[in-house]
């Protein structure tokens, strides 16, 4: 498979995965289990991935691997409070 593909591949897994975690945190928040630190991983998500898109366009590999990996703390920890 070639590596354009392959990267195609696993965004659209990234993509997924992450309107899962999106789509069970509005399901929990009737359940209550909101609280201040999944808005903390709510926030960090965001403006890391509005600062992925942007550090993307600018070109900026290893900014923007930095930006993508707190997006990913974001949503490790909404997760962490969804499952506790």
């Amino acid at each position: 498979m070639k590596p354009e593909l392959n990267l195609l591949v696993w965004s659209v897994v990234l993509t997924v995965v992450q309107m899962l975690v999106a789509a069970q945190a509005a399901f929990n928040k009737a359940a209550g289990k909101t609280n201040d630190m999944t808005l903390l991983g709510a926030q960090l998500f965001f403006w890391a991935r509005v600062a992925y898109a942007a550090i993307y366009i600018a070109g900026i590999i290893w900014v923007r691997t930095a930006a993508w990996a707190v997006s990913m703390a974001g949503l490790i920890v909404i997760f962490a409070q969804l499952v506790k």
